[in-house]
């Protein structure tokens, strides 16, 4: 095909306190991110995308990996502490490698699995994908992850993988200007949108004069850029103020921008994109 293609893959969903993905000034952090300390009312049931991209040079690229299929029958063993602020959900059929295989793929066929950051629910499936061609993470996000310090990492998720990593170069993108050129051909862009964790990496994909977006973590869902809606979770305010501008602003003056979709987007009502 002469288009490029993206699948959304809804790998499972959260459950987790409001405040979390959405920040609130008068909640008590991080008790209040404590999912059974919390009424219903105050959670919120939120998708877990994933993404298939097709590119028009025959290269299949999976974008996040969501949960691990262990958080079906042992969330505890599979998540640690993390699962105190997240409860998983993963019906059959819906981790990574199954969503991959239902659209015809095995994970072989996958050239390129790219993590956005490697917090639990993005990384968990990491070895699910086992057999696909290449692993990569920026460099920024496996050196802090691979330290720990934080429930949301676990290197249960991803030990034993042998990850490419990548540096940014001064591409004149993003909010820091720094991106790297997966083809050399400006078709997909691995943004540094740092904030939520320091090596966070959006995905910008230009093909037939169209652009999308496809910004993991850097707000949970629209209404956190459109708003400038910080979340519960980030690791540098700063920078999170900073991505957050820059998407909004991307949004606002890109005539020829698709969408711009996050992991965790709560108002998506498209699937497939062809462009």
């Amino acid at each position: 095909t002469d288009k490029m293609k993206v699948t959304v893959l809804e790998c499972g969903r959260v459950i987790l306190p409001s405040c979390a993905l959405f920040r609130e000034e008068d909640a008590f952090y991080p008790f209040a991110m404590i999912t059974k300390l919390r009424s219903r009312d105050a959670l919120i049931n939120a998708p877990v995308f994933c993404f298939l991209i097709e590119h028009p040079n025959g290269k299949k690229i999976v974008y996040d990996t969501a949960w691990n299929s262990m958080v079906r029958a042992h969330p505890w063993r599979n998540m640690a502490a993390s699962h105190l602020v997240d409860q998983p959900i993963l019906p059959p059929g819906q981790c990574i490698n199954e969503r991959v295989a239902a659209l015809g793929y095995k994970n072989a066929d996958i050239d390129y699995v790219i993590l956005s950051h490697m917090h639990i629910d993005h990384a968990g499936g990491v070895k699910n994908m086992a057999g696909a061609q290449k692993f990569m993470v920026s460099r920024a996000e496996y050196e802090v992850a691979g330290k720990g310090g934080i429930a949301a990492y676990r290197k249960c998720c991803w030990d034993g993988v042998a990850f490419e990593l990548f540096d940014y170069d001064d591409l004149g993108i993003g909010p820091l200007g720094k991106a790297k050129d997966l083809f050399g051909d400006g078709s997909v862009l691995l943004i540094a949108t740092p904030g939520h964790t320091p090596g966070h990496t959006s995905i910008l994909l230009r093909h037939g004069g169209k652009q999308l977006l496809l910004a993991g973590d850097n707000g949970y869902a629209r209404k956190s850029w459109r708003d400038g809606i910080l979340p519960g979770l980030m690791k540098d305010p700063e920078n999170m103020e900073r991505s957050l501008k820059w998407e909004k602003d991307f949004h606002d003056s890109s005539d020829d921008l698709i969408d711009v979709i996050s992991d965790h987007e709560t108002e998506l009502d498209q699937f497939v994109y062809e462009f």
